[in-house]
Parts: C-alpha cells; sequence; structure tokens
C-alpha cells in the first residue's frame, strides 16, 4: 500500500501552521496578519480549494484586526467570488460561515474609513450583505442602518445618525459584534449630536460587568462617553474611560479611536497623562488601519504635542523612523506641526468624497484643544530665559535634566554680558566647573580665573571653592584621585552655610579614597550648619535663603548616609535627618526654580530613605516612593519609576511593575534619551513575559528594541532583548523562529560566559528543535547541554537532558539509544543524596521509560509507572500526576484496555480538569469504533 504523497505532507504541515498562526495567540483580535500572505501562498501551490479558501478566511480574521483594512477587503472579495463559483465544494463547517459573515459585515462597515469608496460603492456593499446575510439567516439591519448613520456623520448631520440609529435598540448586533454594540453607537451619535445627557444616561449601563461581556470590554461601552465626561467636567471619569480604552484597543483596528479619546484628556487638564499614552501612537501611526484611523491618530498627536509646546517648548520627542534605527530627537513643537498638517492633508480627502467640510471642521476643532495640568507648567522653559534664568537654571535642572542645564549653560556663553558683575563672577566659576566634562585643563584654567574675580569683588568664600575644585581636578589629572588642598578650610568668621558649603565640597572630594574621614569632614559642616532657618543667602539670586539652608543640609545628611552605607553602617538617622531638612527646604523655598530644586533634594531624600526602610520593613517602601513620585519632574521622574518598578518586582506585583515600566519609557523618549528607553522596554518586555501577556505583544516590543541595541554595538542590550524574544517566540508557538533567536544568542556569548548559562540555552534551543520535528538537532544539542551540566556538577539539570534525548530518540523510533541515554541518566541519578529533586526526577525518568517501553513491555512499564504515581501523589505535584496519567492511559489503549485507559484519564482530570492532553485523549479514544 502506497504511503502518503509528498503533497500530503505539505498540507499536513500547512494545516499545522495555518493552526498555530490562528490559535497561538491569545485574547480577541490578537493573532497577527503577517504570516499569512506566504500561507496563502503556499496553500495556493498546493492547489487544494478548500485550504486556499480557508487561510483566506484565517487571514481576513488576522486583517480586521491587524489590517490594514484594504487586505480585508480584498481577502473578503476573493472568497465571496469562490463562495458563489464553487460553495458546496468547499464543504464549510457551520462556523466558518460564521466567519464568513462576521469578515463579510466588518467590511461593509469599515468601508467608510476609505475615501477612495464613494457612498455609491459603499450603498452597494450593503445592498449584496443584505442579501447574503438575509440567505444566511442573519438579521441585516444593525449593518445598514449603521452605514447609513455613518454617511450622515462624514456629511456632518450627527441628528440624522442619531434618527437612524434609534430605532435599532432591541435589534440584534451584526454577527460577532458585542451584545451593547448597537448602544454604544447610539450613545457615541448622541455625543456628536451634542445630546451629553442622552449619551451618558444609554451608555453607562454598558459599564457595568455583568460577566458576560465581549473581549474587548470596558473599552466598547467607554469610548464614547469620553466628550460628554469632559464637557461635564468629570475629570476622575474621563481618566478612567481613557484608560480603559487604551488598554483594550491597542490593536491598529481600534487604535485610531483609542487616541482620539487623548483628546478628552486635554479637556480635563490631564495633559500629563495624555502626553504619556499618545507616544504608542507615534511609534505606529504609519501601521493605521484605515485612512480615518491614521487622520484619528495624526489628530491626537498634533493637540497634545501642541498642548505640550505651549507650556515647555525646550521638550523634545525620540522619535523612531524606522524600527530597526537609532532614534531622532525632535523638538515637540516641530513634530506638533507636522502631524497637524499631515491630519489636515487627510481630512480634505474625505472632505472630497464627502462633498461637505464637515471631517475638516471637526479635525480643526480637536487640533485646537489645548489642555494643562502638566506637572512642568510653572517651570520657566530654557527658550524663555534671560540671562539670570539661564545661571539659574545651570543648577536648578542639573538633577532633574541634564540635556537642560547643558542648553543653559550654552545660551549663557553667549549672554555673560547681561549679568550684574555679582552674577557674571557666579556664572564664570559654574561655567568653568562645566568645561571640565569637554576640556578639564582649561577648566583649570578657568576655574582659577574666577577665584581671582570672586576675591576681587569681596567673595572669598567663592574663591576658595573654586580654588578647591581647580586643585582637586588637576590632582586628578596627574595622579587619577582628588585630594584638596590642606589650607582650604573655611574661615570661622564665614556666615555658616558658606563653612558649610565649602566641608561639603572638601568630603565629596575625599569621599572617593577616604571614607571616614569624608564622613568626619561632613560631620564639621553639620556642627556650623546649626539653624538653618536663620540663614543667609547662599548665592546672590532669586529664592529663599533659609530653604537653600535646608538643601544644603539634607544633602549632605545624604551624602553622609551614602558613605555610612558603604561601610556597612545604619544610615537611618541620616536618612531620616535628610528627609526631614528636604521637606522644609520644599516648604521654605519660593519662585518656580527653587522650588524645582528643592523637590528633587526631596525626591532623592525619598529615595534614601526608602532604601532604608526596604531593609527594615518592605511594606512601608512604596508610600516613600509615591511621595517622590509627586515631587520629581523630567528624568528624575523616570528614575523614581524604575526604582519603585524594581520594588514591585521584587514583592511579585508584576501589573504595577509594567505599568512602572511603560511610564518610564514615555518619560524617556520624551526626553530625548532613546536608549535608556529601549534599555527600559526590555524590563518591561521580561516582565510582561513573566506575567504571561500576549506573546506577540512582546516580540511587537522587543524586536525592533533588539534591532537599534544590535545596530548600536550595544551587546549586553542586545543579548538582552534575543534572550526575551526567544521566550516570546517560544510561548507564541514561534518555534522555527525561537531555536534561530536562541542561536544568535549562542553565536555572540563572550567565552568566559558562565557553563550553565550555555547549557540552558543548548537545552531551550533543542526544545525548540524538538517542537519542529527536527529531532536529529534537538538530540544533538540536548546531549552537548547534559555534557555541560555534567562536567559543572548539575546531575539533576544533566538527567534532564537526557530525558528529553531520550523522547526526541523515541520520535525517531530509535528505542535502543532512547534506552542508552536513559541508561546513562539513571547511572546519574544513582550518585544523588535522596530528597524530593531526586524523587521528582526519577519519577520524571521512570515515565519516559515506560513510554518506551509501553509496547514491547506493557507490564515492566506498568511498575515504573506506578512508582511514579506513587511519588507523585504523595509529594502532591499534580503535573507530575497528570502525565503519569496520560502514559499509564496510553499504555493500557496500546493493549486494547479502553476501561482502564479511561480510568487513568478520568484519575488525571480529577487532578487538572482542563489539562488539553487528557481531554484529547479521551476524545481520541472515544471517537474509535468498539
Amino acid at each position: 500500500m502506497a504511503g502518503p504523497s509528498r503533497d500530503d505532507d505539505e498540507l499536513e504541515r500547512l494545516q499545522r501552521d495555518l493552526w498555530e498562526a490562528r490559535h497561538g495567540h491569545g485574547g480577541p483580535g490578537e493573532h497577527d496578519f503577517t504570516p499569512y500572505p506566504s500561507l496563502i501562498a503556499r496553500a495556493d501551490a498546493l492547489g487544494d480549494r478548500r485550504t486556499m479558501f480557508t487561510a483566506r478566511l484565517d487571514a481576513a480574521m488576522a486583517a480586521a484586526s491587524w489590517g490594514p483594512s484594504v487586505d480585508q477587503l480584498t481577502l473578503v472579495a476573493w472568497m465571496l467570488a469562490d463562495l458563489d463559483a464553487r460553495g458546496p465544494e468547499l464543504r464549510l463547517h457551520e462556523y466558518e460561515m460564521f466567519e464568513v459573515y462576521v469578515n463579510v459585515a466588518d467590511v461593509v462597515m469599515n468601508a467608510i474609513e476609505l475615501p477612495a469608496m464613494g457612498f455609491g460603492q459603499i450603498r452597494a456593499l450593503v445592498a449584496d450583505w443584505t442579501v447574503r446575510a438575509t440567505a444566511g439567516g442573519y438579521d441585516p439591519a444593525a449593518v445598514e442602518a449603521y452605514v447609513e448613520a455613518e454617511i450622515a456623520l462624514h456629511q456632518g448631520d450627527p441628528g440624522r445618525a442619531v434618527e437612524i440609529m434609534e430605532p435599532m435598540l432591541g435589534a440584534p448586533p451584526p454577527p460577532g459584534f458585542c451584545d451593547d454594540w448597537i448602544e454604544a453607537c447610539l450613545t457615541r451619535y448622541y455625543a456628536e449630536a451634542g445630546r451629553d445627557h442622552d449619551a451618558v444616561s444609554l451608555g453607562e449601563g454598558g459599564l457595568a460587568d455583568n460577566g458576560n461581556r465581549c473581549g474587548f470590554f470596558p473599552a466598547e461601552p467607554s469610548y464614547p462617553l469620553v466628550g460628554p465626561y469632559a464637557r461635564a467636567g468629570r475629570r476622575d471619569d474621563v481618566v478612567t474611560a481613557v484608560r480603559a480604552v487604551d488598554r483594550a484597543w491597542r490593536h491598529p483596528a481600534m487604535i485610531g479611536r483609542a487616541a482620539e479619546s487623548l483628546i478628552g484628556l486635554l479637556h480635563v487638564d490631564e495633559l500629563a497623562t495624555a502626553h504619556q499614552l499618545v507616544l504608542r501612537h507615534l511609534d505606529r501611526i504609519d501601521e493605521a488601519f484605515s485612512p480615518m484611523a491614521e487622520l484619528q491618530q495624526a489628530t491626537a498627536i498634533g493637540a497634545v504635542f501642541a498642548s505640550v509646546a505651549a507650556i515647555d517648548p525646550d521638550s523634545v520627542v525620540a522619535q523612531r523612523i524606522s524600527p530597526s534605527q537609532p532614534a531622532r530627537v525632535r523638538p515637540v513643537g516641530e513634530l506638533a506641526d507636522e502631524f497637524a498638517t499631515r491630519a489636515r492633508e487627510l481630512a480634505q480627502r474625505f472632505d472630497i468624497r464627502n462633498r461637505t467640510t464637515a471631517i475638516s471642521d471637526r479635525t480643526e476643532r480637536l487640533l485646537a484643544v489645548r489642555g494643562g495640568g502638566y506637572p512642568e507648567s510653572e517651570v520657566v522653559p530654557v527658550a524663555r530665559r534671560d540671562a539670570a534664568g539661564l545661571l539659574s537654571g545651570m543648577f536648578v535642572f542639573r538633577p532633574v535634566s541634564e540635556r537642560r542645564a547643558e542648553q543653559c549653560a550654552e545660551l549663557l556663553r553667549d549672554k555673560l554680558s547681561d549679568l550684574t558683575k555679582l552674577e557674571r563672577v557666579r556664572a564664570e566659576q559654574a561655567l568653568a566647573w562645566d568645561r571640565r566634562r569637554t576640556d578639564p585643563d582649561l577648566s583649570v584654567a578657568e576655574l582659577r580665573a574666577a577665584a581671582e574675580r570672586a576675591s576681587a569683588i569681596g567673595r572669598p568664600h567663592w574663591a576658595m571653592q573654586s580654588r578647591l575644585l581647580a586643585d582637586a581636578l588637576e590632582v586628578d589629572l596627574s595622579t587619577g584621585s582628588s585630594l584638596p588642598a590642606a589650607d582650604a578650610v573655611p574661615d570661622p568668621g564665614w556666615e555658616p552655610e558658606r563653612q558649610a558649603n565649602i566641608w561639603n565640597i572638601r568630603a565629596m572630594l575625599i569621599s572617593g579614597t577616604d571614607t571616614s574621614a569624608a564622613i568626619a569632614t561632613l560631620d564639621r559642616g553639620l556642627a556650623v550648619l546649626a539653624d538653618p532657618d536663620a540663614a543667609v543667602r547662599l548665592r546672590e539670586g532669586a529664592g529663599s535663603p533659609v530653604a537653600d539652608s535646608w538643601m544644603l543640609k539634607a544633602t549632605m545628611h545624604r551624602a553622609r548616609a551614602n558613605l555610612r552605607g558603604s561601610q556597612d553602617l545604619e544610615f537611618a538617622d541620616d536618612a531620616d535627618a535628610a528627609v526631614s531638612a528636604a521637606r522644609r527646604a520644599v516648604a521654605s523655598a519660593t519662585g518656580s526654580d527653587q522650588r524645582m530644586e528643592a523637590r528633587a533634594e526631596l525626591v532623592e531624600a525619598l529615595r534614601l530613605a526608602s532604601a532604608d526602610q526596604q531593609q527594615r520593613d518592605p511594606a512601608g517602601v512604596e508610600p516613600l516612593l509615591d511621595e517622590a513620585l509627586t515631587h520629581s519632574r523630567y528624568v528624575q521622574r523616570a528614575e523614581v519609576l524604575m526604582h519603585r518598578y524594581e520594588i514591585r518586582l521584587a514583592a511579585g506585583d508584576l501589573g504595577g511593575a509594567v505599568d512602572d515600566a511603560e511610564h518610564a519609557r514615555a518619560v524617556l523618549t520624551v526626553e530625548g534619551l532613546a536608549h535608556t528607553a529601549d534599555s527600559v522596554a526590555l524590563d518591561l518586555a521580561g516582565v510582561m513575559v513573566e506575567r504571561g501577556d500576549d506573546a506577540q505583544s512582546v516580540i511587537d516590543i522587543v524586536g525592533p528594541v533588539t534591532d537599534r541595541m544590535t545596530a548600536l554595538g550595544d551587546d549586553y542590550h542586545a543579548d538582552r532583548g534575543r534572550r526575551v524574544m526567544a521566550t516570546a517566540q517560544s510561548r507564541a508557538g514561534l518555534h522555527a523562529e525561537a531555536a534561530m533567536t536562541v542561536t544568535a544568542v549562542l553565536e555572540t556569548l563572550p567565552p568566559d560566559s558562565p557553563e550553565d548559562d550555555r547549557a540552558r540555552l543548548l537545552r531551550f534551543r533543542a526544545d525548540e528543535r524538538d517542537a519542529v520535528d527536527d529531532a536529529p538537532a534537538a538530540i544533538v544539542d540536548y546531549l552537548a547541554a547534559a555534557d555541560v551540566f555534567e562536567a559543572i556538577g548539575a546531575v539533576v539539570d544533566a538527567v534532564d537532558a537526557l530525558r528529553r534525548a531520550a523522547m526526541a530518540s523515541h520520535t525517531l523510533h530509535d528505542v535502543a539509544v532512547a534506552e542508552a541515554h536513559l541508561a546513562r541518566a539513571g547511572r546519574l541519578l544513582a550518585v544523588l543524596p535522596d530528597g524530593p529533586e531526586t524523587v521528582y526526577t526519577r519519577a520524571q525518568v521512570d515515565i519516559a521509560a515506560a513510554d518506551l517501553r509501553a509496547a514491547e513491555d506493557p507490564d515492566g512499564a506498568r511498575v515504573l509507572l506506578a512508582a511514579a504515581l506513587e511519588a507523585a501523589r504523595h509529594n502532591g505535584w499534580i503535573p507530575l500526576v497528570v502525565a503519569a496519567c496520560a502514559s499509564a492511559a496510553w499504555v493500557e489503549y496500546q493493549q486494547d484496555d479502553r476501561q482502564a485507559a479511561d480510568a487513568r484519564i478520568a484519575e488525571g482530570l480529577s487532578y487538572a480538569p482542563d489539562d488539553s492532553t487528557l481531554l484529547d485523549m479521551r476524545t481520541f479514544i472515544g471517537e474509535l469504533p468498539d
């Protein structure tokens, strides 16, 4: 009898790949469209009409979410033509016909979002839908009403849209749509018509979770309520609704509406939240599902960025033009103009089709919205600062935004003549010290010159500070260490704050070489800084001298705490004193610059206190970091977020960790720190994998980041990215791709990498190769891993690799080789001391051995499985019980004892009712003829 043909094998592989593409990802609308063009080409090459059709059907289901919409339209047109030509021949199941109707309805309703489709063409699609839906037993009315209502909206008549949709309440939704879909549509039309009371009355009923909501709940009912909530000033409700939409509608088909909802945040002065959320749209607008979705995204980006630029024209964004290339840093105002222009051009395309300016008018209204509530709104932007403001900015921006501080320094060099004599000497000192980053020798010379000028105008404390820094820098250049001159001590007749400042600088300079001396130096400074409330002004400029003095005290206590911590000494008292002093500084600060500087000091003090709290009472850490977050600004906010991310991750709060990493990534992106943002993205992706998030979402994040890290030559982060990518690919069922990614990791491993790391990578790659039926290559990797594990004494891991090699050999029907691998595993197990890990591993090996002997020695297999089951039951190892039951059932099935096989399956299901292997076995055995 002839075996299966090559085409049969190819068809089987194709059908398996189609199943993986369709079901390898979780959640509604989560299967990616990317693999389908090649899958369709394979189906066409084989010529099997049913597979050609179902491949396109699966592709259309993916395109419904991941688009673009024209691909879905093309696929549906092909399917309808094929269905008309050879319907019965295709042998479609009922659920497949249902999916055809879902796609047809979706295409008909999405046609309005394509300006190239005239209203006559769209109505012709509706007429065809009506005939097909009626013949298929579906009510066509909801689709008919929706399309006419959308046409009315595009023609600027929302009242007409309401009239069309109101009679549809109670009618069934289109096939495959949420139960409350008609209510959500009508709510949106009420809102567009200005009938906010009616919108809220109808729409809020859909916000209750009755346990029977579709996969897009609560986005579906929340989206149309954003506008009415915003106009009513219901700030918290707007934020809740927008976040619900943002979480649920992340695929291209709905991301346009998710973007547009962000404008509601501007109406209630939640610009900071809108700014954080809009960044995702900046990177994905070129993936827009349709021209309407692109218009919605461009409008939201334009409005949000324009609002930011109005408050902080210094703001920049790291824009990624190509996923694999480093980002470009762009001024936010420039991007706002670009996206506003893009939105206007798209709106005009709809106007031509609609023969009205309704879409352009609406776009202009949305682009004109400006939001407040931006934390940096009280800070004077660099671009608007005079010379004195730039001098202040060099100091106050340094802890929170290095970029802004450097901008101040660059601009100040050309404006020194605008300063008073005192201000100019202070500026020259600050600029001289700043010069050390680029030209240390010139910095020394400029510091000495600044010291002479300070002495000449009667500022000896400034002169000493400049000489101290120059001496230290000069020593550092010649010896690689910084030691202040012995005679550089403050005059006891100086004001206490000026004395303390000199002691603080001395301590900073010697901290790297003599910790004890540095602590003693700080103690001298703190001793003279007795009463900050009676302080004199430390700098001739705006702000409270009292606040300056409290900030200095907080800084010195922080330095002392860090030095004590480096010697494993208690630092709680200094941490508490730093927080107390920083809070007094915030309370007494005047002017926006000094308030920002004081808050930055408080943030660092709170982070220090949280480190101490982590050692004594971890539960008290988050409140300290929450407070720090409220005071943080710019890059410092990202630092606090990542600090809290680490705390939440350690505590097992994966959801909170993901939120903090996403927020930090957004902050770093808008600060132009693209590389750091990419590093955070890898942290984020790693936690998403650990949390069990959709694997394709992780791949979408990690792939471009890894490409960029590779292009930059950042091997460390590229390696991190590949490892996360491999895990995500494996979870997504992309086993061949995962094996290739692990190969890239192995090829770039440094020679001094830990051997156990190399062995685990080999075992991982072997698993992936085994999953794609490449057993020979998998066996090579398993054995290589086993050799390494055995060599480093990781016996349990070596046994595990050998067991897997045996099972892979079994799939090749090479029982003798498989037995040899298990025999080697048994010899290794024999030297292990008894214990739970040894017992568990031995049971796994026994189950594998039973699988090998099931046909030739069923009694021996039963003995092995009985021992494994006993050990698993006794220790409560549920996965092992299930595995043993599955193997035992297979043994009984091969001996034609279906009753015994059913009993083993039933036992396994009593431990794990949803186990897919046991359920599949039960179905398989139950379908066999008696």
